[in-house]
């Protein structure tokens, strides 16, 4: 904080700093230290500098109003508006991506009891994390462990089972249950492939309608019940993948799947380096916004002193990501985020 106060290093680097203590995959730590080298202060400040160029162009119009001096073109004003809107959205777009990596990317373990969930769980983490027995119903709470798939950090979250409760522990379960898939990024509803489908499984599936998921039958290891070549018909599911969770049959290519669903397919390496956080996210909206309702006063000819405020508008929040201008609340909230030690 004294070296942000000092003028030593910006707001977005200080930040940083603290990304880069608390990493949890080797992504999130590359995407913390391109930040604390001033790759998304460098964007920012890009773009800061083209709109100035810009409330430049349009005070000069306001100053010299009256004096027979050529104005700029609108569409050369238009084009640095345009511009400056593109590298808004890009940094916009890097968003989602960056809070993956830092927060990590959700996936809740779903479906009716004794189908191999908690087994499930522990197959991917390499451990006996959750307890697993032949009685139905032994997972009663939620259950969260991180692990890293190919670099990226992935909340894996193990649920009681889905079915009629036999009690109140039985309905806490199942509501936390259901609260966990509702908040996930990806929902594995896990079916019994030796037991086949059951009512409870289409009961679970109700459930969980609506929420992002994919289908996996366990327990290939033992005799299928169910048809892999019509499972997908039969489960009313796009993408089905049949895994053994104590052979680690087809784990490969469900690590995939998940990966897959959280990249969108994108390569590691086009995965941006922007560490765009919540508070950027805000300003860049605002940016956004401001300079959005710029371009639309140009194409409807508005006056330049009009411009001119959309445009400040559009600077002041840029310079708020920075921390060119940043209340003191907002400073204390950010370095209140160090741990210190005791």
């Amino acid at each position: 904080k004294r070296a942000f106060l000092n003028g030593r290093i910006d707001l977005v680097c200080a930040e940083a700093v603290a990304y880069l203590i608390s990493a949890r995959s080797q992504k999130a730590l590359t995407m913390a230290a391109a930040q604390l080298e001033g790759g998304l202060t460098r964007a920012v400040d890009r773009t800061r500098l083209s709109l100035m160029e810009l409330l430049a162009l349009l005070e000069a119009e306001i100053d010299f109003s009256d004096d027979d001096l050529d104005t700029t073109p609108p569409e050369e004003l238009r084009a640095i508006a345009r511009r400056a809107q593109e590298e808004i959205d890009r940094l916009l777009d890097t968003f989602a991506q960056a809070r993956m990596f830092r927060e990590g990317f959700v996936v809740v373990l779903a479906g009716r009891p004794n189908v191999g969930k908690s087994s499930l769980l522990n197959a991917f983490l390499g451990q006996e994390r959750a307890i697993v027995t032949e009685v139905p119903g032994t997972t009663r709470d939620v259950i969260e462990e991180l692990v890293e798939m190919d670099s990226l950090p992935v909340r894996l979250v193990d649920t009681a089972g889905i079915a009629e409760p036999g009690g109140p522990v039985d309905r806490e379960g199942i509501r936390r249950a259901l609260v966990a898939a509702g908040t996930a990024d990806l929902v594995l509803w896990v079916i019994d492939g030796h037991e086949g489908l059951t009512p409870d499984d289409l009961a679970a599936r109700e459930e969980i309608r609506g929420y992002p998921r994919v289908a996996v039958v366990n327990k290939v290891d033992l005799s299928l019940a169910l048809d892999p070549g019509r499972a997908a018909g039969l489960l009313g599911e796009e993408e089905v993948h049949f895994v053994s969770a104590t052979e680690g049959t087809g784990l490969v290519k469900l690590r995939e799947a998940i990966r897959e669903s959280a990249l969108g397919g994108a390569p590691q390496q086009e995965v941006a380096d922007y560490a765009v956080n919540v508070r950027h996210h805000q300003e860049l909206l605002a940016a956004r916004d401001a300079l959005g309702s710029a371009m639309k006063g140009l194409a409807e000819s508005a006056g330049p002193e009009l411009l001119a405020l959309d445009v400040r508008d559009a600077i002041g929040a840029l310079e708020r990501v920075l921390g060119l201008s940043v209340s003191g609340d907002v400073l204390d909230m950010i370095f209140s985020r160090f741990c210190v030690g005791k």
